[in-house]
């Protein structure tokens, strides 16, 4: 049986999503994003105390800037799923920076599946990788983490320090 796709996220994660919508076509049924981090059920997690441990953690952060690099497939037992890979300086870091700091604060990540940067294009995908088109851009930024739980995804901007001026990142290019 092959997994439905969902029209958004039903539970609580945090994710990136591009400043840019990619020239992809996307068949996953939810919005393109890169999810950092998957925190459970809605009814299970303080919203408010996430949000406010984000809001601070955005502002150390510098924006981050890359490029999409390709197309793969994870395995899975309902069918296959196609991603476009990122590569993305830093991205890396900021994901396990963000989900050290929010484990202290006692938000645990509960994905069951190690961090690779990508963006799911479809679920139940068949058949032979898609040719990478040779006009499509590949850049491509993230000014903005977001809090997103059930229908709900919420902003927030990277790297204007404390006082609302950029500041000098913990993790930056």
């Amino acid at each position: 049986m092959r997994r439905e796709a969902k029209p958004d996220f039903s539970g609580t994660m945090l994710a990136l999503v591009p400043d840019e919508t990619p020239p992809f076509k996307n068949e996953s049924g939810s919005h393109f994003h890169v999810t950092l981090g998957i925190y459970g059920p809605s009814e299970q997690v303080n919203h408010e105390h996430l949000m406010g441990e984000v809001a601070w953690l955005a502002k150390h952060q510098d924006p981050l800037h890359g490029e999409f690099s390709g197309y793969g497939t994870f395995k899975q037992d309902d069918g296959d799923v196609l991603y476009a890979s990122l590569d993305v300086p830093g991205l890396n870091a900021f994901q396990e920076w963000f989900t050290t700091e929010l484990m202290y604060e006692g938000f645990y990540n509960q994905s069951s599946h190690a961090f690779v940067p990508h963006m799911t294009l479809k679920y139940g995908f068949e058949g032979k990788l898609p040719s990478w088109p040779e006009d499509v851009p590949t850049v491509v930024s993230f000014s903005h983490i977001y809090v997103c739980f059930d229908e709900t995804w919420i902003p927030y901007k990277l790297g204007e320090g404390l006082d609302g001026s950029p500041t000098t990142a913990l993790y930056h290019e």
